[in-house]
């Protein structure tokens, strides 16, 4: 169900270092910006927690993403990657139609944003 074709996997196997340079740059310009961010006598401690729970938040991140990379798990990656807005609409270009209707049905299930759609509860009136 989640395997890909070999050419699709080849081709994102040649992307992974790539998406996960793009990645880790994204996660140390948050961290550059934290510790800007928190400058001032006496702010060294909170400006170390913020950054501290920043990378713990990113390494979750870079696991969802870039862990045991395998042919039968990458859709997997791919859609996180997709819903991490790692991956362009360029680099996808190249996958097969059978990988690429498949991205395109996640996304029509998530309303093209990449995130899961959330069921929004019936609000109470009041008229009981």
């Amino acid at each position: 169900m989640w395997d890909i074709p070999e050419k699709d996997w080849k081709y994102l196997r040649s992307l992974e270092p790539i998406l996960l340079d793009r990645l880790c740059r994204r996660i140390l310009g948050r961290i550059e910006a934290k510790i800007e961010q928190g400058g001032g006598e006496g702010k060294a401690h909170e400006t170390y927690l913020a950054v501290f729970r920043l990378v713990q938040r990113s390494d979750r991140t870079v696991g969802k993403c870039f862990d045991d990379w395998r042919r039968s798990n990458v859709f997997q990656k791919l859609l996180a990657l997709i819903h991490e807005n790692l991956i362009t609409d360029e680099e996808l270009a190249p996958l097969s139609d059978e990988t690429g209707q498949r991205v395109r049905a996640w996304r029509e299930c998530v309303g093209g944003t990449g995130l899961p759609r959330r069921r929004v509860p019936p609000t109470d009136s009041g008229d009981h």
